[in-house]
């Protein structure tokens, strides 16, 4: 075993109240936590990383690299039991790999995750923007969720990406834009059967298309009610009562023999590459429309997500009056009310206050309902 390179004493230091030992391998210095205030202890915990790096810098250890971790975290389905938040660290993963692969578990330092986040807002070579700061922080989710299930291993004592400040990169949100049904109707028009059906689909619902629609089983879906039963990342069951309209697109999908998703093209498991291939359909209503001589104006898929939410408040309450923006927070799964009250701001005052105030209207017929 090569000769421990100093003292627990030494090798000790405090910030804000806290013990960090200070270790020294291959010309690399390795700080780690060590959870505590009180130097005797700090001292014994110091001895034991003093004593690993030992057997590491002598070959007896290989320390543990980026991929092994996530190969490990993927076997225990990424501590989620909800489809669609392993989807979504999948697709993290996938940005922070050419970042982080090839890495050993102690060399994530702060800096490397900040130059991570530079590396994902900076503009492209072409011009075009980076990732937004909202993409960027549920890529820092994901590489937090891999550094809690190292800790949890014994691979590392700290989380540097849950304790980076993403102060830096505030979530700003792009303001609500309705689509225009018009250039909606062509990519309609130009979208292969299955798409199409889809396209309508998320205006009739309002459901998110990579988390809920793009990953919809058939068998999440009770043909015969209309209910669709989802699962929360945090492993919660949640219901959603569909329009016949909805349903009567989702009936338009042929069933595939080889798939258990709604929306699979014939021959395929399920649709992938989403963005592109929207970019796609785009891109043919576009020339559709210069064609037709008429100017098409562009949308996001999530667009139609918030054209349903201010179509159910304007007129989805009962006999088309005023719908309920608590039942509205229900169907788009909103945690909190405060994020669906944005699309108050599309109603006048009067239809506000209408919506608003039917969580009472709401509470007073169930009360009748049961007294």
């Amino acid at each position: 075993m090569a000769k421990t390179k100093g003292s627990a004493d030494k090798n000790l230091y405090q910030r804000n109240g806290t013990y960090y030992a200070r270790i020294q391998i291959n010309g690399r210095d390795r700080r780690v936590s060590l959870f505590t205030s009180d130097r005797a202890e700090a001292k014994r915990r110091a001895k034991a990383h003093i004593e690993q790096a030992d057997l590491e810098r002598s070959g007896a250890i290989i320390q543990t690299t980026y991929q092994d971790a996530v190969k490990s975290w993927a076997k225990v389905g990424y501590g989620v039991r909800s489809d669609g938040a392993r989807k979504r660290y999948k697709v993290s993963l996938r940005q922070l790999h050419p970042h982080f692969s090839g890495l050993k578990l102690h060399e994530i330092t702060r800096r490397k995750i900040g130059e991570y986040v530079t590396k994902r807002v900076e503009k492209k070579k072409d011009g075009s923007p980076g990732a937004s700061h909202a993409t960027v922080r549920r890529d820092l989710t994901a590489l937090s969720g891999l550094l809690r299930h190292c800790v949890a291993m014994g691979w590392r004592d700290d989380n540097l990406a849950r304790e980076w400040d993403r102060s830096t990169i505030r979530e700003d949100r792009d303001p609500i834009q309705r689509p225009d049904m018009k250039s909606f109707e062509a990519c309609v028009a130009e979208a292969p059967p299955v798409w199409a059906a889809l396209l309508r689909f998320l205006l009739a619902s309002g459901f998110r298309l990579d988390v809920d629609a793009g990953s919809l089983r058939r068998d999440q879906v009770n043909w015969q009610t209309g209910v669709v039963t989802f699962i929360t990342k945090r492993g919660r069951r949640r219901t959603r009562q569909l329009s016949a309209e909805a349903m009567n697109h989702l009936r338009a999908v042929p069933s595939s023999l080889n798939s258990e998703f709604v929306f699979a093209p014939a021959g395929r498991d399920r649709l992938t590459n989403m963005s592109r291939a929207f970019e796609d359909i785009r891109a043919k209503a576009i020339k559709r429309a210069e064609k037709e001589g008429w100017t098409f104006k562009s949308f996001r898929l999530h667009d139609l997500r918030h054209e349903f939410a201010i179509r159910y408040l304007k007129s989805g309450g009962p006999n088309g009056t005023v719908g309920s923006i608590y039942k509205l927070q229900g169907m788009l799964g909103h945690t909190s009310v405060k994020t669906t009250e944005g699309y108050l701001d599309f109603l006048t005052d009067e239809e506000a206050e209408i919506a608003k105030g039917q969580r009472e209207a709401d509470v007073a017929r169930l009360g009748g309902e049961h007294g």
